[in-house]
């Protein structure tokens, strides 16, 4: 099953033009992205929202970049998809907290720190062992550092907070249907936290197949499957 990543500038050229003269650094797009499988576009805006591919309101994607092919059943994905839900919700979040010393924040729409492409990189890395292009999820350290970048940082989050309480950032509405399953697989995800339930996993398996996901409560999925 092919995996795409669909890229826009939500700029539309603009900050390529004017970015190194107001931030003394060159960016060559707002980037905004998602990723497109068996004809149907994943993306995070007012939580996970599945539209026809390139059929917002965004237009043309600047870019159609093919990440690869994933092997993963289609219910599977399904599954982990869901999972990503509780993670990618649909409320805005600003500032961090502290918390007993440590800076915390819950799962929730960040421009800089948890937004559509950090929500791309998640979802490809589960699918292909690995994420998306560096530069584009680089984007807001790179912009942070600059003191220009600093400095509007406080405003950036105000508008953004004001425009995700009226349903997403961007606006952008459920217009496409995911699959539930392919009917030719019958799987579920399990939870194993023991080498002995790993083994029984694989035995009731043998005749079928199974796909391992290794990961923490306490890290992002980590590439290796």
């Amino acid at each position: 099953m092919d995996v795409q990543l669909y890229v826009y500038d939500l700029s539309k050229g603009l900050v390529r033009q004017i970015s190194a003269a107001l931030l003394g650094t060159q960016v060559d797009a707002v980037y905004h992205t998602s990723i497109v499988m068996e004809g149907i576009e994943y993306v995070y805006d007012g939580g996970i929202k599945t539209v026809d591919p390139g059929g917002t309101h965004l237009g043309k994607p600047l870019e159609i970049k093919m990440l690869g092919k994933t092997q993963l059943p289609m219910d599977v994905i399904m599954e982990y998809l869901e999972s990503l839900k509780e993670i990618y919700t649909a409320e805005a979040c600003f500032p961090l907290r502290v918390r007993n010393h440590e800076l915390t924040t819950s799962q929730a729409y960040d421009i800089w720190t948890h937004n559509c492409n950090n929500f791309s990189n998640d979802f490809a890395t589960f699918l292909l062992g690995t994420g998306i292009p560096e530069h584009i999820t680089n984007l807001p350290q790179t912009v942070l550092n600059t003191p220009i970048g600093r400095a509007l940082q406080p405003q950036v989050n105000q508008m953004v907070d004001k425009k995700y309480q009226k349903g997403g950032l961007l606006g952008i509405e459920n217009s496409a249907d995911a699959p539930k399953t392919h009917q030719q697989f019958s799987a579920s995800v399990r939870n194993v936290t023991t080498m002995i339930e790993l083994d029984r996993t694989l035995q009731e398996a043998a005749r079928s197949c199974a796909v391992i996901f290794f990961t923490s409560a306490s890290c992002p999925p980590c590439g290796y499957q």
